[in-house]
């Protein structure tokens, strides 16, 4: 019990420094000004290299997750940490397209093997502990923290960008080597399954399981991600100032982190399905907004986006996490089809509205982007609630 206890503190204080030490919290708010002022980087361009880091980590999820849960979650997240470490240096000393290219791919590659391990290993660490349901709501809290924080790094970004556009990708590589060292001395593997003396697939039925689930999730977190990169070549297309981007990536995080630290309430009187209705209403109107107000109200559309951001993390991850079986030991490996389904849909997404903002401008490429996104959105949320209907899948973890 001591020693469950133990690991329960180690895994919480792990969680609220995830929450602090933010990958690329400084340069997050103002990527775009430094990739075009900076790097020399195009609008086109710029686009261009988020597609690669995607399409990258779109190849290499599920792969690396199997050789996650075959070397070890630990060792395989350590690994990732150091090369994100050596890709922020390269953005330092390579400013040219060529170098923002191999850090997208540096960052696809590595960033595809550490998505889904700590979330793994602190999933099952609280499964064992019989606290899920704390998991949940601690996770959710430190959401809050990360969104709070964010702030403080979005408005120094703001600043430090007008008086030196390296100090952003400076004090970010400082983060990296503290997270690092946080994930050495906090990070227990679990043994909650029995480790296989040779690589395993997921099998058809895990698939199955999970893969309805993970269509709706992947599509809801890449549109999040994909509107993400809009934000800031928006903005400036409206004429807001420079150092006001830090400030508006402030106002978003002072948003989401609201919405974040009311999670525990608005779940506790919404149910599952309640749950998805908001996640989705609340997509379709801010990106419809954002697409088609092409004025200063747009930042409203963005704030209705923040307030589903900081709701949906906790809860898709908790239901994508129930329908995995702990015992099969594939944890990792299914959650990365997960990752490698947003980060298919997030590339794709990128490449095209890049070559349409090439040709069209940026405005057509969003109005585009966000009439597709939500229709395909509204078809893979009714084929899972048909088979959810049917009781074809099965959760593990049983709330309702």
């Amino acid at each position: 019990i001591c020693k469950m206890h133990r690991k329960l503190k180690k895994a919480k204080l792990l969680l609220y420094l995830q929450a602090v030490l933010q990958f690329q919290g400084f340069i997050g708010p103002i990527i775009f000004i430094f990739y075009t002022q900076y790097m020399g980087l195009s609008t086109s361009e710029y686009l261009v290299c988020d597609s690669v880091l995607f399409v990258v980590m779109a190849i290499c999820e599920v792969p690396s997750g199997i050789i996650a849960d075959y070397i070890g979650r630990k060792k395989a997240l350590i690994i990732s940490q150091v090369a994100v470490g050596i890709g922020m240096l390269l953005l330092l000393t390579v400013p040219s397209f060529a170098g923002a290219v191999l850090v997208a791919l540096i960052f696809g590659f590595f960033g595809a093997l550490e998505s889904g391990v700590s979330e793994s290993i602190l999933y099952e660490t609280y499964e064992k502990g019989n606290s899920i349901e704390q998991y949940e709501y601690i996770q959710a809290k430190a959401g809050g923290v990360a969104f709070i924080v964010s702030i403080v790094y979005a408005i120094a970004s703001g600043y430090l960008v007008e008086y030196k556009l390296v100090l952003p990708v400076i004090l970010d590589l400082v983060v990296c080597i503290i997270a690092l060292l946080a994930s050495l001395m906090l990070l227990e593997d679990s043994k909650n399954y029995d480790k296989a003396e040779k690589i395993s697939l997921p099998t058809k039925n895990e698939i199955n399981n999970t893969i309805y689930v993970v269509l709706v999730v992947a599509i809801l977190l890449s549109c999040s991600r994909v509107m993400f990169s809009f934000y800031q070549p928006i903005l400036t297309e409206i004429k807001l100032p420079t150092v006001f981007l830090g400030y508006a990536s402030a106002i978003y995080s002072l948003i989401a982190a609201g919405s974040a630290f009311l999670y525990k309430k608005i779940r506790g009187f919404m149910s599952t399905k309640g749950m998805y209705a908001l996640i989705i209403s609340l997509q379709i109107i801010a990106t419809l907004g954002i697409a088609f107000v092409n004025n200063y109200f747009v930042i409203g559309f963005i704030f209705v986006q923040q307030v589903q951001r900081g709701i949906m993390g906790s809860f898709l991850y908790m239901q994508v996490n129930r329908y995995i079986d702990t015992k099969s030991g594939n944890r990792v490996s299914l959650m990365s089809i997960m990752y490698c389904g947003i980060s298919v849909l997030t590339g794709v997404s990128l490449y095209i509205t890049s070559a349409i903002t090439n040709n069209y401008g940026l405005g057509l490429a969003v109005v585009y982007y966000a009439i597709v996104i939500n229709i395909l959105l509204m078809i893979a949320t009714t084929i899972f609630l048909k088979k959810e209907n049917e009781k074809k899948l099965v959760k593990y973890d049983a709330e309702e």
